[in-house]
């Protein structure tokens, strides 16, 4: 307080705060020098420290002006390069699965979404490092665009042959040389130089990074989506000129056949509505299994003629049981064997076609065994099929594949059908729903047959879930089949 009886005295105003570092652009009345010997203090002890401030400052604004980040990806979009390396210190034999990327540049713009896929897939394996580079020309041009915007001024034009100085003449004074009489504008341009290397660039790579995998993913989601498609609608066997359900003596029955050396040939009997009718492993490519491996297919085409010979009916049997002009055994019957495309394909295949050389009405065909394995030890096919065997149910899956591959392929993960490269390095859950959907899609435009259609079927439909397929299902056992659309 003051003296008795008197005001108190006037409180001291407050010091003006000092003025940001980032005005020593802009307090061009003295030199850089002069204007940063203002700020000494305790907090900064010298000129330099004061300039190095300011220009820390201004590359903060750089790096969070968002025009001039639209100006950095203008000049960048085409002239950035991809680059990929190998790296030291990995596994050499997984090294070697990517030697076509260990001294990999491409312009940014023209990487191929493969090539892209597969050096995330070698970054993550740690034989490949990945970066992008800027050459020295295009950094110190997109130096001087920054700056100039900066400052409010025009971009300066790139620059061309005719202002490379040569012996006889002297370069044109372009804005660069001009610029550099002013001494603000070169703290200016070092900021800018600073901010772009040190902040801006860095978030520049981590964008076109996301770019590019964005891109990928979406070109290898729409190649996963053909792939599974154009597998999906694989024309059935009903549909063959020649075996189909329209040709003059139409398939029987269908035998699948899981090829394999030492542990045989799984094979499995169905019907043409996919009922498993028997099963039996056999060795043919086993010298000691050869004999028994004959008998065992003979027995399963007995068993077809006996299962559709109609005499019961009094039909004229389909099937009947010729003698060659050798004397062989042959059928006059129309049966396909459905070989997997695995391990001891070719081998099966010859065999069975040395076997099927005398007989008439009996064939083969070769089909994509993807995902047998995943279906056979999976809960739906413990459901469908819990007699069987785990290794049989492969081969009663390659045998539906060929009577209907819609119907039996929507039964397994799309992603184990095996519909396309590094599948495995994209969003696994957009995957997922990508392939689900090219598959309903399928479903929905070929449609289904509700009192056949199996319930993995049925979830396909638009509009029905695991709820509803499991009541229709319900419905057919309890009711019978559905007879007109108001029952549904």
């Amino acid at each position: 307080l003051g003296p008795a009886g008197g005001d108190p005295p006037p409180a001291e105003a407050p010091a003006p705060p000092a003025p940001p570092a980032a005005e020593l652009a802009t307090a061009a009345e003295l030199p850089p020098v002069e204007a940063a010997a203002q700020f000494i203090g305790k907090d900064v002890p010298d000129v330099a420290t004061a300039l190095a401030a300011a220009r820390d400052i201004l590359a903060e604004q750089l790096a969070h002006r968002p025009d001039l980040r639209q100006v950095a990806r203008d000049v960048l979009q085409k002239r950035v390069t991809l680059t990929s390396r190998r790296r030291s210190g990995g596994d050499a034999q997984e090294e070697q699965r990517f030697k076509t990327y260990w001294e990999f540049d491409a312009p940014m713009h023209q990487v191929k979404p493969h090539q892209f896929l597969a050096i995330q897939r070698g970054e993550s394996a740690k034989c490949l490092s990945l970066g992008f580079q800027v050459s020295s020309d295009d950094t110190q041009h997109l130096i001087d665009q920054l700056t100039a915007v900066f400052l409010g001024k025009p971009p300066p034009p790139r620059p061309t042959l005719a202002d490379a100085p040569t012996p006889l003449r002297a370069g044109p004074a372009g804005p660069r040389a001009r610029r550099a009489n002013g001494a603000y504008q070169m703290e200016i341009r070092t900021a800018m130089e600073d901010g772009f290397k040190r902040l801006m660039l860095p978030s520049l790579q981590r964008e076109w990074r996301r770019k590019l995998k964005e891109r990928a993913e979406d070109e290898a989601f729409d190649t996963f989506g053909r792939n599974l498609k154009k597998k999906l609608l694989s024309p059935p066997l009903r549909l063959h000129p020649e075996w189909g359900s329209d040709a003059q003596r139409p398939t029987t029955a269908i035998i699948g056949v899981d090829p394999a050396f030492r542990t045989g040939c799984k094979c499995a009997l169905i019907s043409l509505t996919g009922q498993v009718l028997s099963t039996k492993t056999i060795f043919p490519h086993s010298p000691d299994g050869l004999v028994a491996a004959q008998r065992g297919l003979t027995e399963m085409l007995e068993e077809a003629m006996l299962v559709f010979g109609g005499a019961d009916m009094g039909e004229e049997p389909p099937c009947k049981r010729l003698r060659t002009a050798t004397g062989s055994t042959a059928w006059d019957c129309r049966v396909v064997c459905s070989i997997g495309n695995g391990t001891a394909s070719r081998e099966t295949e010859a065999w069975l076609r040395k076997q099927f050389a005398d007989q008439k009405g009996l064939g083969y065909a070769i089909v994509d065994e993807a995902g047998a394995s995943v279906y056979s030890a999976s809960p739906l096919a413990a459901a469908e099929l819990p007699d069987l065997d785990v290794c049989l149910r492969g081969a009663v899956s390659i045998a539906r594949r060929l009577l209907d591959p819609l119907a039996e392929l929507v039964k397994i993960d799309p992603r184990s059908i095996g519909v396309g490269l590094y599948q495995h390095d994209v969003d696994q859950k957009r995957l997922a729903e990508e392939l689900r959907g090219a598959a309903m899609s399928c479903v929905n435009s070929v449609g289904v047959d509700l009192n056949t259609a199996s319930p993995a079927l049925l979830e396909h439909v638009a509009g029905l879930n695991g709820r509803l397929a499991r009541s229709i299902l319900k419905h057919r056992e309890e009711k019978g089949g559905f007879k007109e659309h108001l029952e549904t």
